[in-house]
């Protein structure tokens, strides 16, 4: 509908929405109307700004609406909060014009029917000047059912007056406005802190839990100006989507009670103690399928999921999760070589146990999976995790002429992944995927395996809040890769039917906030090719951000973070090699023999520590590395004197002795807050102005920097 506000017109989206409310006799009764704040936008929005939020808060729950005419009494409003009903309150404003104000007169009752009586005003203008961020918010999704995991992609964001390359320069905060789900992260680098409901960085990923409708904001800084944007997301109750028979309970050794020990009323019921049964025989389109908590399922043969979603596949009831004991070869299998439509579906809340067997995958793939999201899974003793294959899609495409495509949309997120077995080439994750989501897991010990995590490909990808820790001697706990962007006539990890030509780059990944533990690897965290003597794996725009290195062993570290890749920016790392059989930071590569060399490689405001004696380098860079930038390091090594390596880079305002104490809050450092300079260090407003905008803490920068990742 079309309003008028102040003699402006403009479209303003009406709904209504709110949660069912009762009220105990006992209390007293309620008769203080809700106390409004928080009104949003204010002041003056950038030019060509075409739609904001109106957005309220109040006490308590309550319904609002608005007037365009002061005074109008809350019962004579007739145009209500599109989100509302709680405590916050929005509605989307659209058709908005340059050179022009307004006003909205905001009225709120309660569910005891006490209404304001005076007018809550929210009033902005529209500049004339355009401002020079232009925001660009893409979701992957705008709709489904719970759990609902959506990409959120922000590289298409341009600021042509700052810079030009805004994926590195900008900061992008996102507030994914979900009260169900803003717990904190019990993984990464800020454990307990870290906020579910936030995130940073150019993409961002999140899993809405709760039905409902969600405006996601993001705001755009270039140190100078803001620019923001929203988009909304609708998540629709399961308990609908999959309502009555389309919800399945199945216990292992009795049959289910509808109704009873969180099995949905109206279900349909079954007893059947081999999980792949159950899955061949009730997980298709449109189907919940849920097994009793506590119980043990068996099963020799692979549970193969190859249709169309919506489906949901997890537990019923109050307990521990229900256990799946496998032999076969995948334990859950993904998609089907023919039939390509396999999407939109969420596997949760399960155990999966591969009792040792290095035969055994907790997830693998036959063909293409897409939309597909691992919620609190606890996969452990098996040979591998989660394998999503891409060589399985090539080789298909390549033998047979079938129709596939790089898998899309996978998120895991909340989950365990413990105890690889079966030593080379058994992974804790071994993932290939564009849209890649991992959230918040803690994927740990492949010592009797291989790398913790390795990731072939990414574009998009957002690696956030998790911990991976403890690899095999000499592997990996994080590796990003990409496949051979040529043919070097050397197998494998070319896959010219799936990733044609610039199809092929790992781009656009963030990796922030998780904490790497290096445990036996001698270069714990990588950004290269596979081999670089035989595959010509190549990147673009790459960022790590925030990340805590620790836990290293005698095997380590040469150096913690090892790079040969083009357009990645390393800012705002904690990287403590204390432990270590060697003390090497970050380190640079040039070409290898089929492989090209590093270029435009920026490292900033970093700090890199080794409390032990020995040898000490923070950073440094390989002849052929080109366009390595390194501004506003702090390195520090108590018991080794060593000067900060720059051969190679352009570098400034980094420390110029390792062995000058900076003044740490705390030495030997414990915890990420350790690392935080105090009054009177030689780091203090010693740092050069570089593209970043806040510290590790997300503290923001001022106009005088310091060295490091936490400022004083």
């Amino acid at each position: 509908m079309r309003t008028v506000i102040t003699s402006t017109l403009f479209a303003l989206a009406v709904g209504c929405g709110g949660t069912a409310t009762g009220t105990d006799p006992s209390l007293p009764a309620d008769t203080t109307a809700p106390i409004l704040s928080g009104a949003q936008p204010s002041g003056t929005l950038a030019g060509g700004t075409t739609q904001e939020t109106l957005r309220v808060t109040t006490n308590e729950a309550a319904t609002c609406k608005w007037s365009a005419t002061s005074g109008t009494a809350y019962a004579a409003m007739t145009s209500t909060f599109t989100t509302t009903g709680t405590t916050s309150h929005n509605t989307v404003v659209t058709g908005l014009t340059d050179g022009q104000t307004y006003t909205c007169y905001v009225r709120c009752q309660d569910a005891a029917g006490n209404a304001t009586t005076s007018d809550y005003v929210v009033t902005f203008d529209i500049s004339t000047v355009a401002g020079p961020i232009a925001v660009s918010l893409v979701a992957s999704r705008a709709s489904g059912v719970a759990p609902l995991s959506v990409f959120f992609d922000a590289t298409g964001t341009t600021d042509t007056a700052m810079t030009s390359q805004p994926f590195h320069d900008l900061e992008y905060r996102w507030d994914f406005r979900d009260p169900a789900g803003g717990a904190t992260w019990a993984y990464g680098a800020q454990a307990g802190v870290s906020s579910k409901n936030l995130a940073t960085g150019p993409v961002a990923a999140h899993v809405f839990e709760t039905p409902g409708t969600y405006t996601i904001a993001l705001s755009v800084f270039d140190g100078s100006n803001t620019a923001t944007s929203e988009t909304t997301v609708t998540v629709d109750d399961p308990d609908v989507v999959f309502s009555g028979a389309n919800t399945i309970c199945i216990a292992a050794t009795s049959t289910p009670v509808q109704g009873q020990d969180g099995c949905p009323a109206g279900a349909s019921t079954a007893q059947q103690a081999s999980f792949p049964v159950a899955i061949g025989s009730y997980a298709g389109t449109g189907k919940r399928v849920l097994f009793k908590h506590d119980d043990t399922f068996g099963g020799t043969a692979i549970a193969s999921i190859a249709v169309q979603g919506p489906g949901t596949i997890g537990m019923y009831g109050i307990g521990a999760k229900p256990k799946v004991q496998s032999t076969a070869s995948n334990v859950i299998q993904l998609g089907s070589p023919t039939a390509y439509a396999m999407q939109d579906w969420r596997i949760m809340d399960l155990e999966l146990d591969g009792q040792s067997n290095p035969g055994v995958s907790g997830f693998g793939v036959n063909g293409n999976a897409d939309q597909i999201t691992l919620l609190r899974m606890n996969i452990h003793d098996i040979g591998d995790g989660v394998s999503l294959d891409g060589a399985v899609l090539e080789w298909y495409m390549s033998t047979n002429g079938y129709a596939e495509h790089v898998f899309d949309q996978f998120t895991l997120v909340d989950s365990t992944i413990a105890k690889i077995v079966g030593g080379a080439s058994h992974y804790g994750l071994y993932v290939f995927a564009n849209h890649l989501a991992l959230l918040g897991n803690y994927v740990n010990d492949t010592s009797a395996g291989s790398h913790v995590a390795r990731i072939m490909h990414s574009a998009p990808g957002m690696v956030s809040n998790n911990t991976f820790a403890n690899p095999a001697l000499t592997r990996q706990v994080f590796t990003l890769r990409a496949p051979s962007y040529t043919d070097t006539g050397i197998c494998c990890e070319y896959y010219p039917h799936l990733l044609p030509g610039e199809a092929a780059l790992t781009t656009r990944t963030v990796v922030v906030e998780n904490k790497f533990v290096g445990g036996l690897s001698n270069q714990p965290v990588t950004v290269t090719p596979s081999n670089r003597a035989e595959w010509d794996g190549r990147f673009k725009d790459i960022l790590f951000e925030c990340n805590w290195y620790t836990g290293a062993s005698s095997e380590c570290c040469w150096p913690m973070l090892m790079i040969q890749a083009q357009d990645v920016t390393v800012r705002n790392e904690i990287i403590d090699m204390t432990g270590g059989g060697n003390h090497a930071g970050v380190y640079v590569l040039g070409a290898g023999a089929n492989s090209i060399a590093s270029n435009n490689v920026r490292l900033y405001s970093s700090t890199l520590f080794s409390n032990d004696a020995g040898d000490f380098t923070a950073l440094g860079a390989a002849t052929g590395a080109t366009n390595t930038t390194v501004r506003n390091n702090l390195a520090y090594s108590p018991n080794v004197s060593a000067t900060f390596d720059v051969t190679n880079t352009t570098a400034s305002n980094n420390s110029t002795s390792t062995h000058t104490s900076p003044l740490m809050a705390h030495v030997p450092p414990a915890t990420p807050a350790d690392f935080k300079i105090t009054a009177g260090s030689y780091a203090i407003g010693t740092g050069a102005v570089v593209p970043v905008w806040s510290d590790f803490f997300l503290v923001p920068q001022t106009s005088t920097r310091d060295m490091g990742a936490v400022i004083h």
